[in-house]
């Protein structure tokens, strides 16, 4: 008899199944969750890049570039998460604009996620300035605010650096890991200094952005944040609708 209470109990005590981070799965962690996670992420993507940096010294460029193109991955994954946990309505801000509906695919894991927060960040500092009267703006005093204040043209610049990068390290990490034949022979020794000089300045432009991005908005009392969400849906979303278009155009 005991032995088989001794099973049921070990039986109950069974951990539960580790949840892994899945892409595009982010707005479906708690908000609980994405307090825990955020900051792991974070802490990883730090220790990847002080091993490329380390690996970097013996001139294995290749297997370094690859660590700090998973760094991105994790800074990126990151910023996610803690949006989300922030409370973030980023399906709402992606109708504001047809560039984040342009980037909806891949968005949760692209550095286009980095983009999305600084323009939160521009976008709360217009709401703090404006409020409701926002309302009372006319279209070209709108368009000069936001031409000052969020720089489209230089978002647009690092955004099109940010994704062109994005799709060449995707094939480059494996490159900078693994031999590959596939007509042509690569090896992780092509990958040259040259390169990897190149991920580690995207690397640190995403490091700052990202903490840039958290630093300021922990900033912000959860009250005012709350009032900055229903600004953005019942203010700011109506006025963008009715003018048809956003107020500058994101090509350039």
């Amino acid at each position: 008899m005991s032995e088989k209470k001794d099973k049921k109990t070990v039986k109950s005590k069974k951990k539960k199944k580790a949840k892994t981070i899945k892409v595009g799965a982010f707005d479906k962690l708690s908000v609980q969750e994405c307090h825990l996670i955020y900051p792991a992420l974070l802490e990883n993507a730090e220790r990847h890049v002080k091993a490329a940096i380390a690996i970097s010294e013996i001139k294995e460029y290749g297997i370094a570039n690859a660590h700090l193109i998973m760094a991105a991955d994790e800074y990126v994954k990151a910023l996610s998460v803690y949006l989300a946990g922030w409370g973030l309505p980023v399906a709402r801000i992606k109708t504001l604009t047809n560039y984040f509906a342009e980037q909806e695919e891949g968005y949760a894991v692209s550095p286009g996620v980095v983009i999305m927060g600084n323009f939160i960040r521009t976008l709360y500092t217009v709401f703090d300035q404006f409020s409701k009267s926002i309302t009372q703006l006319s279209p070209s005093e709108l368009t000069k605010i936001f031409s000052k204040d969020l720089s489209p043209i230089s978002m647009v610049k690092k955004s099109t650096q940010y994704v062109d990068w994005w799709q060449q390290s995707k094939v480059r990490k494996d490159n900078g890991l693994y031999v590959t034949y596939n007509v042509e022979l690569a090896t992780p020794k092509d990958i040259t200094a040259k390169d990897y000089a190149f991920s580690l300045t995207m690397i640190k432009d995403i490091h700052e952005n990202c903490f840039g991005v958290i630093e300021f908005t922990k900033k912000i009392p959860k009250k005012r944040r709350e009032q900055f969400f229903n600004w953005i849906k019942n203010y700011f979303e109506p006025f963008i609708q009715r003018l048809n278009k956003f107020p500058f155009n994101w090509k350039l």
